[in-house]
């Protein structure tokens, strides 16, 4: 069996024990803040996450971009070179260009590495639900499957990962296109939060809302109650845009409810935070049948 290694890009927020854990090579991607450009490696070496969260209180015009196939050609040839086919997970199509860069990028090199294997696997997720994908991709390779195994099981891992978030901040919602300016204006005034999750089109939408953050938040946990498998197997990731005091009560509680299962909080990266604003909490599990319609 040839070998293979899991990278994925920026945009999936896995946390740096997490990355080391799993031997997951994440790409950097590129954010411009009032015109400055930095590259946000998983280790925020050029972009520290303080730095970051305060361009984004003080209403800096953040924007990101797609990688560049270039960037693609020069990951996947330092692997192939090294005799290593590549899983490739990818933010959702429904949210970025970011795949099909990485569908060009794998054409070129296949053009002179035409025996070299590339797999590049829409995620159809975003911040941790992609760096969970990840993961278990992982967690596939060190339970020896042969990377075609490991590609069809990713197929049912994306259908039973559910995903779903709220947010303090609807006004960035509304500059992201997500929400009209006269929704997002109303919901501040009657502290409307809505619940969001990522449909099977890899499309964020808005599916419920709560009145107030602590129902946002208690709503959040009952869809976990109601929807998890639980599972020796299952992991349960927690990620949050600058409100650690509130990631780790949803923890506590969380671990309460299932004492023997893993549970990890990840930070949103300024790939997705810059299009949520401060304020983000969300929580991803596997769910016991495939995603059901809300």
């Amino acid at each position: 069996m040839k070998d293979y290694v899991i990278l994925t890009d920026a945009a999936s927020d896995i946390n740096l024990d997490l990355i080391e854990r799993y031997n997951i090579e994440v790409i950097p991607m590129d954010v411009l803040v009032d015109n400055k450009l930095f590259v946000h490696y998983h280790d925020y070496r050029d972009l520290s996450q303080e730095q970051f969260y305060s361009y984004l209180h003080d209403d800096c015009d953040i924007k990101t971009s797609q990688i560049s196939p270039d960037r693609y050609i020069d990951y996947f040839k330092k692997h192939i070179k090294n005799k290593k086919n590549i899983i490739y997970i990818s933010l959702s199509t429904g949210l970025s260009s970011t795949y099909q860069s990485a569908i060009l990028a794998k054409s070129i090199v296949l053009e002179k590495y035409p025996k070299a294997r590339i797999e590049i696997v829409d995620s159809k997720a975003a911040t941790i639900a992609q760096g969970a994908i990840a993961i278990f991709a992982s967690v596939n390779r060190q339970r020896r499957m042969t990377i075609d195994e490991n590609i069809s099981d990713l197929d049912s891992v994306i259908k039973r990962l559910y995903a779903y978030f709220t947010v303090d901040d609807l006004m960035h919602l509304f500059k992201g296109g997500r929400l009209s300016k006269t929704s997002a204006l109303v919901g501040q005034a009657l502290k409307v939060k809505p619940i969001l999750n990522i449909n099977d089109n890899g499309q964020l939408r808005s599916f419920s809302k709560s009145r107030g953050r602590k129902n946002a938040i208690k709503k959040l946990l009952e869809l976990v109650d109601n929807r998890i498998e639980n599972t020796r197997n299952q992991i349960i990731f927690i990620v949050h845009a600058n409100c650690n005091d509130e990631a780790l009560k949803v923890y506590e509680k969380l671990r309460q409810n299932y004492p023997s299962l893993m549970i990890e909080i990840c930070e949103l990266g300024p790939v997705i935070a810059s299009h949520t604003g401060n304020g983000l909490l969300g929580i991803v599990f596997s769910g016991k049948n495939d995603k059901l319609e809300d």
